[in-house]
């Protein structure tokens, strides 16, 4: 089995789309489709603002063509030279969210609230864009108050998007894999399996153990903490976990210690440097890749990060395709949670940032669940990039604020090393764990802190 073609991106990232377009609306209008923001249809000759309707159409022309760093200093400017308009304010927050500015979003979107509190998608905004700041409780406050307005003010998505946002807090998993080891394969005696990782800002593993073995153990490989064990012939294996996951706080540790330039080659670890290099199945010297990298590289690493989501989000389409190499993603221009984050990894290679992938398993919050049943995690790929101090940052193309903003529901499991690209998929730990049949494992016992 194809480790990328088990990974199915859920409806939940189609629920923080729209989490990440953020756009003010009237009351009782509900939120634009998840997509590219357009402002609204302006008539330049009717009565507006001091500052005219004009103005305001002016500051937005370059969110609505993706400047969304201009637009927000436009509207800034705006804000401060004119009298107070709630709506300028508004979109301020919005397209400062997308410009990867929070703070500066944060206070936007709070001047329109207290401008303006009869709006719905204002508070919708402010809660968004506080969580974007890791401002958690202000978020988690907020957003309970958005959802006791009335229903059809606050919209059907925007209502699903503030439940995702209380999701954030604090949740403790007991996830439970049941494993066929005859399905599986022995290497050197023993079968490797990925364990949930422990030590991270936003997750600590609590407690591990396998039930069924003849015997196991823990080690570090690459980076990564694995499981081994024998196994007793003609029995399943059971492993157990414990994890705590909490709120993002990688933002806050880039805003601690942002990094101001491009690493130097040869001045990193043997072990992140190889996260420059090229495999086969992800090659950033790969002429389609290597040029696209060229138009996206910007002058500090962060901007350069939120120039390859931004080019994905709008260029990518999410669809259930193998690959075999990443420019065949970039030229057909659709792939699953695989494909993207293999091409994502690419890109940032070919601008000159050290990145891998990462498999873990999530919870489907979706309403439908079709990502996976209830009671059932199941695996999905997403992205690490390395930026100096800050040292691996998680990033997901769709969800909000994307860099270093890994929601709770999401238990990391492992990154893939450069040498899983080479070694036979039946000694991969990700890949035993799923031909054993660990790509659904159950889990119980939730509980928010």
């Amino acid at each position: 089995m194809n480790i990328h073609r088990t990974c199915i991106l859920p409806l939940l990232h189609l629920l923080l789309l729209t989490m990440v377009s953020c756009t003010p609306r009237p009351a009782g209008s509900p939120p634009a489709a998840a997509g590219p923001v357009r402002p609204p249809a302006v008539d330049p000759s009717l009565p507006g603002p001091e500052c005219g309707e004009a103005a305001l159409q002016r500051a937005l022309k370059p969110g609505a063509e993706g400047r969304h760093a201009e637009a927000l200093t436009a509207l800034e400017t705006l804000a401060a030279a004119c009298p107070p308009d709630a709506r300028v304010h508004a979109w301020a927050g919005h397209h400062g969210r997308l410009a990867g500015e929070p703070e500066r979003a944060l206070a936007q979107a709070g001047a329109a609230v207290r401008l303006d509190p009869s709006v719905a998608w204002y508070h919708v905004s402010l809660a968004l864009c506080a969580a974007d700041a890791e401002a958690w409780e202000l978020a988690f406050e907020t957003a309970a108050r958005a959802l006791a307005l009335p229903a059809d003010q606050v919209g059907a998505d925007n209502t699903a998007a503030l439940r995702l946002l209380l999701g954030k807090r604090t949740r403790v998993y007991e996830i439970t894999w049941e494993l066929d080891p005859a399905k599986g394969h022995l290497h050197q005696g023993r079968m490797w399996l990925p364990l949930p990782t422990d030590g991270l800002p936003t997750q600590r593993r609590l407690d591990v153990r396998i039930e069924g073995a003849v015997r196991w153990g823990t080690q570090v490989v690459q980076g990564n903490e694995l499981a081994w064990f024998e196994p007793a012939p003609g029995r399943r294996i059971r492993l157990f976990a414990r994890v705590r996951t909490g709120p993002p706080s990688f933002r806050r540790v880039l805003r601690e210690k942002p990094p101001a330039r491009f690493p130097d080659p040869a001045a990193l670890s043997a072990e992140v440097a190889a996260y420059l290099g090229a495999t086969p199945r992800v090659d950033p010297r790969l002429p389609g890749v290597a040029a696209l990298a060229r138009t996206l590289k910007a002058a500090a690493p962060i901007e350069t990060v939120t120039r390859v989501l931004d080019w994905m989000r709008n260029n990518v389409e999410y669809r259930i395709t193998g690959f075999t190499t990443v420019d065949e993603v970039l030229a057909r221009r659709h792939g699953e949670c695989g494909g993207q984050s293999a091409l994502i990894v690419a890109l940032l290679r070919a601008c000159g940032l050290p990145a891998r992938e990462v498999w873990g398993v999530i919870e489907d919050l979706s309403p439908g669940r079709d990502f996976a049943p209830a009671g059932h995690l199941k695996g999905h790929l997403w992205v690490e990039v390395f930026l100096g101090d800050a040292g691996w940052v998680p990033l997901e193309r769709d969800t909000t604020s994307r860099l270093g903003n890994v929601p709770p529901h999401y238990v990391r499991m492992t990154h893939l090393p450069p040498s899983d690209d080479t070694a036979p998929h039946r000694v991969r730990p990700v890949d035993q764990m799923i031909l054993m049949g660990g790509d659904l494992p159950k889990f119980s016992n939730v509980s928010t802190e």
